[in-house]
């Protein structure tokens, strides 16, 4: 199974100027879900 590509805007300057809409995630090929009984 092939990894994910993380891309991110690099015409960001300031670290704390990054949105959501900076990072991508292409690629992603998630496992199907684990079933099971959970208490609450």
């Amino acid at each position: 199974r092939a990894l994910p590509t993380m891309h991110i805007n690099l015409n960001v300057q300031d670290i704390f100027d990054f949105k959501f809409e900076d990072f991508t995630l292409e690629g992603y090929d998630p496992h199907p879900p684990i079933k099971g009984v959970v208490a609450v």
